[in-house]
């Protein structure tokens, strides 16, 4: 998601397919933000420690993120979430 602030906590999405997909997130990146906010917040410090549990975050923003853009009518086609930066509070 583009970003204009300086919070700490970035996630990037990913796809290898046409704009189409990128346009459906910008169009519905508020609801993929909130679905997403709402998989962080059910993570623990120990869910994250390990590298499995960081893929497993991982897999569990891309298919909400898909899950949010199939319940719009629109094509499912991320393909990975990065996270390059979180902060646990």
């Amino acid at each position: 998601f583009p970003s204009h602030d300086n919070r700490p906590g970035k996630i990037a999405l990913s796809t290898t397919y046409e704009g189409g997909v990128l346009d459906a997130v910008v169009m519905h990146r508020l609801a993929i933000r909130s679905a997403i906010l709402a998989v962080l917040s059910s993570a623990t410090e120990s869910d994250i420690r390990s590298e499995q549990g960081k893929r497993k975050l991982q897999d569990a923003i891309r298919d909400t993120a898909n899950g949010v853009l199939a319940s719009k009518g629109q094509f499912p086609g991320i393909e990975a979430a990065h996270i390059t930066g979180l902060v646990i509070q």
